[in-house]
């Protein structure tokens, strides 16, 4: 029989009270509860799919289970479109082995494990990353499965990359810079210092001059205070900038070093070391020593010049003015220096002055350019100029003029006074009643003076170049020659008689007298001249009087009657 049940549920049913009040309030606070775990689980599936690490769910086959949106963008795939695919796919050949010895490794030892891939996803976008992951077995078939924590490093590597290349470029320029670099304590001891710097001191590597500064400090340094200046500057200004100082090399000579340094310090301020760069300057120095001797030298030279030196620049401002100009002008240097080169010359002058003062600037080179200069007193000075320009060391662009004059106010005024004598001399000779020739060694006429033109008929531009020998009569012409080849020699006539042929053919002639003109030495002859009378009329009268006396010789001895003169 079977055993009858003694509640009877639909009288349980029947016999209860339902409060709708409270059933209502606890269906309230679950909804509130599904809403609150919903809501933690949309913020922690969010906080997985949009983590900045990408998170993948491998297969113990290294089939991609799960992934988040990172992850996937990493790939550059849609999160579907990478279910179910291997993992290995998405790497470059290279990292292929490594992610399956890593794989291995989380399988065989459950300790977290890492290593560095490149992926290789859409479009063959490579991207390196730092991948962490561990073996964990799935609840349901106990599958083992391996969790990765992916981290796109690809920026890091970039700028280690770039950092790896910027150290190899510094090494590089620290090993073969032409400059000594170093780096040294406080004190002064050497921390590094590159092969230029151990050469330029004489020393066979870095490291031997780091053992000789450690021995020698501050030996090295010709005067200790120049040390003790540097380092003072260094403590209160954090920099030097080219401070020379004379130094010893190894073997005792001494060289002059170009040091600038720099203060290094940490992010608090506190001081690190120094670090800088050597530069041997000796050769620089000396070239400069040579060049302040060559100065000075040039300068005493054109300051001292007797001949007037003045040099201007491109705005022909005066900078340099020397004591012959000084004298000459009787102006100071320091009153003209900076002055415009213009108020040295005569008011009247000074365009046509100025005038070649610009030629001159502007690259044509004078040679013989006569230019006055007035003095303060007022005076006139005529000075005869050679200039040249001083160009910078490209040799185009000039920087100034240089001039040097030479005063020639006595030598025109001399040239003015024999002007003057050679034409009152012209004038004389050219205007004399008396017919003068001149010629020169070869023989050539160079002056035939008026009456010579009107005695021969001959215009003076027709003879002179002619050669003196066109004037004697053809059966005179060798005797006339001899004549003249003696008085061109040095006989001077006195009164000779040499017959002169006119265009008519007409002879006439003429008493001569000559003389040699000679050059300053008073030795070398350059010119004959000659001054003739005609005696035609008085030559052709004389003959006449001896045919009459001829005749009344002949007709007194020979008459019959007989016939006596007495005085």
């Amino acid at each position: 029989m079977a055993r009858r049940n003694d509640k009877d549920p639909r009288k349980a049913k029947a016999g209860s009270q339902v409060n709708p009040i409270a059933f209502e309030e606890k269906n309230e606070e679950l909804r509130q509860a599904r809403a609150e775990v919903e809501t933690s689980l949309k913020k922690y599936s969010d906080l997985y799919n949009f983590a900045p690490v990408g998170y993948f769910n491998l297969s113990d086959g290294g089939m991609i289970q799960e992934v988040n949106f990172t992850g996937a963008s990493l790939l550059g795939y849609e999160r579907s479109q990478l279910i179910n695919r291997r993992f290995s796919d998405f790497l470059s050949d290279r990292s292929r082995p490594a992610f399956t010895d890593f794989l291995r490794q989380i399988y065989e030892d459950p300790i977290r494990k890492t290593c560095e891939l490149m992926l290789c996803g859409e479009r063959n976008n490579r991207r390196y990353v730092h991948v962490e992951g561990f073996a964990a077995e799935a609840d349901a078939d106990m599958s083992r499965q391996c969790l990765m924590a992916v981290l796109d490093i690809t920026e890091r590597c970039r700028i280690e990359a770039e950092l790896r290349k910027s150290e190899e470029r510094y090494r590089t320029i620290f090993e073969n810079a032409n400059e000594g670099i170093f780096q040294t304590t406080q004190e002064g001891r050497f921390i590094s210092a590159n092969p230029s710097a151990a050469r330029m001191f004489g020393y066979a590597s870095p490291e031997e001059l780091q053992v000789a500064m450690d021995d020698i400090g501050q030996v090295l340094y010709k005067d200790p205070a120049d040390r003790a200046r540097m380092m003072r500057l260094l403590a209160e200004e954090g920099h030097v900038v080219n401070y020379e100082v004379e130094m010893y090399r190894k073997d005792g000579r001494l060289i002059w070093i170009s040091i600038n340094a720099r203060s290094v310090r940490n992010h608090d301020d506190r001081l690190l070391f120094y670090e800088g760069t050597f530069q041997d300057i000796t050769e620089r120095k000396q070239a400069e020593e040579k060049l302040r001797t060559t100065s000075d030298f040039l300068e005493n030279l054109l300051n001292y010049a007797n001949a007037p030196i003045i040099v201007w620049d491109s705005e022909y401002k005066i900078t340099l003015f020397n004591h012959a100009f000084e004298r000459l002008t009787g102006r100071e240097a320091e009153e003209v220096i900076g002055k415009d080169v213009s108020l040295l010359f005569p008011e009247d002058e000074r365009d046509k002055s100025m005038a070649y003062i610009r030629q001159a600037s502007a690259g044509e080179r004078w040679e013989t350019v006569e230019i006055s200069i007035q003095d303060v007193r007022g005076g006139t000075h005529i000075l005869l100029w050679n200039s040249a320009n001083l160009q910078k060391a490209d040799g185009h662009r000039r920087v100034a003029t240089i001039a040097q004059g030479q005063d020639i106010t006595d030598r025109k005024h001399a040239e003015e006074k024999l002007c003057r004598t050679r034409d009152f001399l012209e004038n004389l000779l050219n205007y004399a009643n008396a017919p003068i020739i001149v010629w020169d060694s070869e023989y050539k006429i160079t002056l035939f003076n008026h009456a010579f033109e009107r005695l021969t008929g001959r215009e003076a531009e027709g003879v002179i170049g002619q050669e003196v020998s066109l004037l004697f009569p053809e059966d005179e012409r060798d005797k006339s020659m001899a004549y003249i080849r003696q008085a061109s020699a040095g006989e001077r006539w006195e009164t000779v008689e040499i017959s002169i042929q006119d265009v008519r053919g007409g002879t006439h002639i003429l008493l001569w007298n000559s003389a040699n003109l000679q050059k300053a030495d008073g030795h070398r002859r350059v010119a004959t001249i000659a001054q003739g009378q005609d005696i035609t009329d008085r030559k052709h009268a004389e003959e006449k009087l001896c045919r009459t006396r001829d005749f009344l010789e002949n007709l007194l001895n020979y008459a019959n009657a007989p016939i006596i003169v007495w005085d």
